[in-house]
């Protein structure tokens, strides 16, 4: 279906041709003696970094292979990169004869990564469908292109006298004017729930939204804003119905593919990573024969992470509640809780070895959101032959501490991209996790090994894991949501 034509509810606009938190991590690494199977081939490097070390290229199937995309995603970006070639920088907002914009917004309390990067597929989607061009604008804890730039497609917001300066701050201390200048553009989810959704909004608000944008009263509006937290469930369940796709982007390669299409890391995170990914002695992502790591991750400061432990917030500040923007009294009941969570993840992750990988040497990369569990961990494990690695500083959750460099908060980047790379992934309470094993480009999607539960995942994690119960026996076995959801109600237009 071309652009100027109706859109129609059974299929896709056919266009011609589409987080988490700040973490201070520990690193647990095992010297690896022993090679990988040759079968794997060794990946090119980009442009060295001025670390020595470059972000592996474009070209890379690996990160963004198009042959993953389904159909309708890979036109969607074709048409996209047409349209920004046709309007350059800001005639993308002042032509009139360009097409209307969509800006993914986070003016405030947008959740962490994967709250903000993890939905691609709800994202692309409402692009799609309201036939706009997807931006992507951040104005806490600091823009978006601190820590991501464009690879193949570009989703920046262009700078314009069209626009207030305000929304390019590069300061966190004034993101409130970022937010009032935010204000101006119009939500394309006006009037109904979109940051904390009901069921009503995934059944009924996405179709007006979408028929208003393109057939109604926002159908004119240059720019629309929204702020969503997608359901994954939700999302496969409206490709299916509503487009008759099979695809459900979040947790196939689609995802992975689409997130490399969109981002790689800046030139300053670039930086960092190659000193990280030097320093923990892996040579992915430029060695795809390297032997296997697992990362493994815990997250004591999530609400859902600690549910019935006394715990308290650092200086006692917001209770339990402000543990997560506060950081953990690492004392009594709560370190002995972070201390056993901790453990727990590493007796997985060594069960899971000895079953997957035991012609491998051990080598785990354990990360977490506590300074102090991270210092005792390593203190405690080094006799063992367990090596590691700290970033000094204080761990910085991205939505809740503001006011801090862009710099301050490239460890959460670091780890989600080491995670990246792991061949499996151990995770627990929270959704950081989750968004590396979705962009994750080692197979780690078949190797997921949840050590803690969450009853948030089950509207997230739609593909079968491992569950690895905190018994004596210490059993890992598979498990899958079975979530029923009622057919999506037919849907008819309100406009001629």
């Amino acid at each position: 279906m071309m652009m100027g034509k109706p859109l129609q509810m059974n299929r896709f606009v056919r266009l011609s041709t589409v987080g988490s938190f700040a973490s201070l991590y520990l690193y647990i690494l095992i010297v690896q003696t022993n090679k990988m199977s040759s079968t794997l081939v060794a990946v090119s490097h980009g442009d060295a970094s001025p670390s020595g070390w470059g972000w592996p290229t474009r070209q890379d199937s690996r990160y963004a292979d198009s042959s993953a995309l389904p159909t309708w995603l890979s036109e969607y970006f074709d048409w996209h990169n047409r349209m920004r070639h046709k309007y350059p920088g800001d005639k993308i907002l002042t032509d009139p004869k360009a097409p209307g914009v969509i800006i993914k917004n986070c003016a405030y309390k947008c959740g962490g990564l994967h709250d903000r990067l993890g939905h691609l597929g709800w994202d692309l989607l409402l692009a799609n469908q309201t036939r706009r061009i997807l931006l992507i604008h951040w104005c806490t804890p600091a823009p978006i292109e601190h820590f991501l730039v464009p690879n193949k497609v570009d989703w920046t917001l262009p700078r314009s006298s069209f626009l207030d300066d305000r929304l390019f701050s590069n300061t966190t201390k004034v993101h409130i004017h970022c937010d009032r200048a935010v204000e101006e553009w119009t939500m394309l989810f006006d009037g109904y729930v979109e940051y904390i959704q009901g069921d009503a909004f995934f059944t009924e608000h996405v179709d007006i939204a979408i028929d208003r944008a393109t057939k109604g009263d926002l159908k004119d509006k240059k720019i629309l804003r929204y702020k969503v937290l997608g359901d994954d469930f939700k999302l496969k369940q409206r490709l299916t119905e509503r487009h008759n796709e099979s695809d459900p982007i979040s947790w196939s390669d689609s995802f992975s593919s689409a997130f490399w299409t969109l981002f790689k890391p800046s030139e300053g995170l670039q930086r960092a990573l190659g000193d990280a990914f030097k320093e923990l002695q892996l040579s992915i992502p430029a060695d795809y024969n390297a032997p296997p790591f697992y990362a493994l991750h815990v997250r004591v400061r999530h609400p859902r992470g600690h549910v019935g432990v006394a715990i308290e917030a650092k200086g006692g500040a917001g209770g339990a509640r402000g543990v997560d923007k506060f950081g953990l009294e690492f004392r009594d009941e709560a370190k002995t809780f972070a201390v056993g969570v901790a453990e727990h993840a590493l007796q997985c992750a060594r069960k899971m070895h000895l079953q997957k990988h035991s012609f491998f040497s051990e080598t785990y990369i354990f990360y977490a959101d506590s300074e102090e569990l991270v210092d005792y961990v390593g203190q405690n494990y080094q006799s063992k032959g367990i090596r590691v690695q700290n970033m000094t500083g204080t761990v910085l959750h991205i939505d809740r501490q503001h006011g801090h460099p862009p710099n301050s908060y490239y460890s959460a980047f670091i780890d989600l991209f080491v995670a990246a790379h792991a061949d499996c992934i151990v995770f627990g309470a929270g959704n950081y996790a989750l968004l590396a094993g979705k962009i994750n480009v080692r197979g780690a999607r078949k190797c997921m090994i949840r050590h803690h539960p969450d009853d948030a995942h089950d509207r997230i994690v739609h593909i079968q894991f491992l569950e690895c119960n905190n018994n004596d026996d210490l059993d890992i076995s598979p498990k899958a949501f079975d979530r029923q959801l009622p057919p999506l109600p037919l849907f008819e237009s309100k406009f001629k």
